[in-house]
């Protein structure tokens, strides 16, 4: 089961109360507005857009938690637009700290959901687990619900194709973190409409 967390829309949480702060950029290796190609589906550890550093700032509060939905598609630039709020996935009993713009937290009661298509990377200094590019799509389908349909979905799967992202990946990954029937008979769907066969 899974449940959602978040109340209404807020502004970011000024950077005076954040736990990760943007001179901190050097501790990740990274320098602001390194240069990154086009599809390249890994986050730039260096980059330091408001997004990203509320991203930061949620792992570092919460280090139990997976970024995952709008803001790993966001991360992995499978869509353009930033998320208003940060999307982690977090166990049943991990409490989330209060912040003047909370994260949307989904609770996850099956431990797959921690690792499998789960990647990391070092942003400002913070270890920040996310989902990775096949993942991200299946969770999007997953979840659609909270997030409006299967539309960003649909534009994620695009982007992980364009990127060389298999379908092969895709069902491996959904077989392996355990993919509901009706939510893998949405992606199987959604993989013929945009053309990505078995390698």
């Amino acid at each position: 089961m899974t449940a959602l967390e978040g109340g209404p829309e807020q502004r970011l949480t000024p950077l005076a109360t954040r736990c990760v702060q943007p001179d901190l950029f050097s501790a990740a290796g990274g320098q602001p507005g390194a240069s990154t190609l086009p599809g390249d589906p890994s986050p730039d550890p260096g980059e330091t857009s408001p997004e990203v550093l509320a991203i930061a700032d949620a792992c570092c509060r919460t280090p139990q938690a997976i970024v995952c939905m709008l803001s790993a598609a966001s991360l992995l630039r499978l869509l353009p637009d930033a998320s208003a709020r940060v999307w982690l996935g977090a166990p049943l009993r991990i409490y989330i700290p209060r912040t003047a713009t909370p994260p949307r937290v989904l609770r996850w009661s099956n431990d797959k959901a921690f690792y499998v298509g789960v990647q990391t990377v070092m942003l400002h200094g913070v270890t920040v687990p996310h989902t990775g590019p096949a993942r991200t799509v299946i969770d999007l389908v997953r979840y659609g619900r909270h997030v409006g349909g299967v539309e960003a979905a649909t534009r994620c799967l695009r982007s992980y194709t364009s990127g060389g992202g298999t379908a092969a990946e895709l069902q491996a990954t959904a077989s392996a973190v355990g993919m509901p029937r009706r939510a893998q008979e949405i992606l199987d769907l959604l993989v013929l409409g945009v053309g990505l066969v078995q390698p």
